[in-house]
């Protein structure tokens, strides 16, 4: 996780809250409990969205013009993305240290 930054981590927590566990319960009301999702599920599905997202941007900038505000928008949004997937990757695995962040 090259990537990772905690300090963001606990900005962001600071300023939205910790949503995973009304996630969580959103989503395992959505499928009406036939699957039970948890906070830590919650943040891997996450990563999991900025991975895909890394592998669109990738193929995007193939066929951007260097220079163009589109290329520095798809380099930044790669930028975000990498930090973001690592971030929520992060909190998959110490879930119990992000709420005490």
């Amino acid at each position: 996780m090259e990537n990772l930054d905690l300090r963001l981590i606990k900005t962001r927590k600071e300023e939205y809250g910790n949503n995973l566990p009304d996630m969580a319960k959103d989503w395992t009301l959505m499928t009406e409990g036939k699957y039970q999702f948890t906070p830590e599920k919650v943040a891997e599905f996450l990563s999991n969205l900025k991975q895909n997202r890394i592998k669109f941007i990738i193929e995007a900038l193939k066929t951007t013009t260097i220079g163009t505000d589109k290329y520095f928008n798809l380099k930044k949004a790669l930028e975000d993305s990498f930090t973001d997937r690592d971030n929520y990757l992060w909190i998959a695995d110490h879930y119990t240290e992000y709420v005490e962040l």
